[in-house]
């Protein structure tokens, strides 16, 4: 009875050990399958960080164009305006000046006049002189 019963925990522990085997192959399938999951995790995360990355690096560099451009029609509207305000100032300097030609052509209008005036008596004390002249030395 007793070497049954060796017997029979010997095949028992047998069964176990090789349970132990099925079991142990199993744990290192496990292992090696929950390696590559994790690497496979990584990997997808790593891509996932990366497309997140290249959508915000995307979203980013859309903002920085539509500054640009923005920037640029700004810049646009600035010269336009400052165009506007040098053609102003130049508009108002060229009425300034324009007022200034027609004073001096007035201006001038009046010395001919004055010249004129004073010619006309020149020519009458010339005559006047001439006549005394005459009057006084041809005796």
């Amino acid at each position: 009875e007793q070497q049954v019963a060796h017997l029979q925990a010997e095949a028992n522990s047998k069964v176990a050990a090789a349970e132990y085997d099925a079991v142990q192959q199993k744990s290192e399938w496990q292992a090696q399958r929950i390696g590559e999951l994790e690497q496979q995790v990584a990997h997808l995360q790593a891509e996932a960080n990366s497309k997140v990355a290249a959508a915000e690096y995307d979203a980013v560099r859309q903002k920085s164009e539509w500054q640009h451009q923005a920037i640029a029609t700004l810049e646009k509207q600035l010269q336009e305006s400052q165009n506007r305000v040098s053609q102003t100032v130049s508009s108002e300097i060229y009425q300034a000046l324009q007022r200034q030609v027609e004073q001096q052509a007035r201006s001038i209008s009046v010395l001919q006049a004055e010249v004129s005036n004073f010619r006309s008596m020149a020519i009458i004390g010339e005559n006047m002189l001439n006549k005394w002249q005459l009057r006084n030395f041809s005796k």
